[in-house]
């Protein structure tokens, strides 16, 4: 077994590399390899090496898994993936986890310019666009995501009626199918308008909450006059 001494002077035990040896060992026994698959495959999910993937890929799959059937399985290294345990971003696109997308047939552009409209008649103050960016569709019903938006650096200094300074520069939103289709209205919008407000940060950030606030103000103010909406939208 491997050791080190730590800057404190204390020995320990190099673990990953423990680790490593005997995973080398159990895959290099065909019989020991093969009953660990048996017990194991089922139970386990090995970490992804996410070096070449963007943090909002690796942010899906690990969604997905919190939210699917898979979630039950005790994760491990990636180097379990040598004994043949599926890793997360595998196990992810194997089962419909990350989202694909499409541009809107006609029935939804035509539910896409019902938001659009509401978006400016109501959330014009709020929102800080000259002109509103493109919408598409979402196919993955698996996907955990229901909207998600293109971000791009805002290098100007731009900022809204209400003093939100904008952080990014959209340039698609983009809604899941099922909501898009759906017959309600007020299901959609508020995620249509959400994705919307990332111009002012990432769901974490104080700007992002703030807009948030007053997004859920301005559809408790103005819920009738929305909904008045409603028979339009399930007309398309």
């Amino acid at each position: 077994m491997r050791r080190y001494t730590s800057r404190f002077g204390f020995q320990k035990y190099d673990w990953y590399n423990v680790l490593s040896d005997l995973i080398h060992n159990i895959a290099s026994d065909k019989n020991i390899l093969l009953k660990f698959k048996n017990k194991y495959s089922s139970k386990l999910i090995a970490e992804s090496n996410w070096q070449w993937y963007s943090q909002h890929k690796k942010n899906i799959a690990h969604e997905w898994l919190r939210q699917s059937d898979f979630s039950k399985r005790r994760r491990v290294c990636s180097l379990f993936q040598h004994l043949g345990i599926e890793d997360l971003l595998s196990l992810c696109h194997d089962n419909g986890g990350f989202e694909e997308e499409a541009l809107p047939d006609k029935k939804q552009k035509k539910r896409i310019e019902i938001l659009e409209l509401l978006a400016s008649k109501y959330f014009g103050k709020l929102i800080c666009y000259d002109e509103l960016p493109d919408c598409r569709i979402l196919l993955n019903a698996k996907s955990p995501l229901a909207g998600k938006a293109e971000c791009h650096k805002e290098t100007g200094k731009y900022y809204n009626s209400f003093g939100l300074k904008v952080e990014s520069r959209i340039r698609t939103v983009y809604v899941l199918k099922n909501y898009i289709d759906g017959d309600s209205l007020g299901a959609v919008l508020p995620i249509y308008i959400h994705e919307l407000l990332h111009q002012y940060g990432g769901d974490s950030s104080v700007q992002f909450r703030r807009a948030l606030i007053r997004m859920n103000e301005i559809i408790a103010e103005k819920r009738k006059e929305i909904l008045n909406f409603e028979s339009k939208w399930k007309a398309c």
